[in-house]
């Protein structure tokens, strides 16, 4: 089913909706919720959390990309049920480890107040993504969205881990100099 008719569905208030909204992404939202969770019975509780937030969601917003929009509510799902299970006392993992990558990008010094701001980030963190090879790009995103180790990048890429924290290092200050090149305070 397409993503435009399952929408609809959503839109409708038609449970078939969730049957379709699973056939068709169960494989992306596990896949998220288990690099994250690290945890098959978590995963699959936020698995179907994610649906319910898509099912309670959907109306009134309706996303342009319903792909992009499950994959994201499952992200912020799992990083949910992943913060529960794991306060600073108890932390580690590689999660905090990947989002401390990017704290130079993304510091409470930033001055991001609006979502206007937010999003002509977003909009320049895009336009930098799309610039960088495909391979260098799978990389930078399978790590910070997927949240994929540097080990598990390594064996995916045919790489050594090693290359795989340097490219993700270039990368990340490529990113700060193109973000601080078009006025963003980084």
């Amino acid at each position: 089913m397409e993503d435009n008719e399952i929408v609809r569905l959503f839109l409708q208030r038609d449970e078939r909706a969730l049957n379709a909204l699973q056939s068709k992404y169960e494989k992306l939202c596990r896949s998220i919720a288990e690099n994250i969770l690290k945890n098959r019975a978590d995963a699959e509780e936020c698995v179907n959390d994610a649906y319910l937030k898509v099912w309670n969601s959907i109306p009134p917003y309706e996303p342009k990309s319903l792909a992009a929009f499950v994959a994201k509510v499952a992200k912020y799902t799992a990083l949910d049920i992943y913060d529960t299970y794991h306060s600073k006392k108890r932390g580690g993992g590689d999660i905090p480890i990947s989002l401390d990558e990017l704290d130079d990008l993304v510091s409470s010094g930033s001055s991001v107040e609006s979502g206007a701001e937010t999003r002509e980030i977003l909009a320049a963190v895009n336009d930098f993504l799309s610039s960088l090879s495909g391979e260098r790009r799978r990389i930078f995103v399978n790590r910070y969205w997927y949240f994929y180790s540097t080990a598990e990048l390594a064996e995916m890429y045919g790489m050594r881990e090693h290359n795989i924290i340097v490219s993700l290092a270039r990368t990340r200050k490529a990113l700060k100099e193109y973000l601080r090149k078009r006025g963003f305070e980084i």
